[in-house]
């Protein structure tokens, strides 16, 4: 655990995604959408962080810089080690 997540990793991508004005907006309003759209399932919040997390999965290993070696083993464990079910839990709580 750190500071409540998971890993650092996941702690680390909540903080810059909740902090940067231009991202917040982005998966606030992507929360939103998100739970419009699941509201006819059984479970919409599961669902919709399910499509939320995959989501934000997305958007930072696209984000990620080309990296070569040894960087590119480390970034890529990072970003596999993120939580990115919680990171939309946070989202959708809003």
């Amino acid at each position: 655990m750190y500071n409540g997540y998971k890993n650092y990793s996941t702690w680390a991508a909540a903080m810059w995604l909740n902090s940067e004005e231009s991202t917040y907006k982005y998966f606030t309003k992507a929360a939103e959408e998100a739970m419009e759209a699941a509201q006819e399932a059984e479970n919409p919040k599961n669902i919709a962080a399910v499509v939320l997390g995959d989501h934000i999965k997305e958007f930072l290993q696209e984000a990620a810089p080309d990296v070569d070696g040894l960087y590119s083993d480390l970034l890529g464990r990072a970003l596999d080690s993120i939580d990115y079910y919680s990171i939309a839990e946070l989202f959708l709580d809003k």
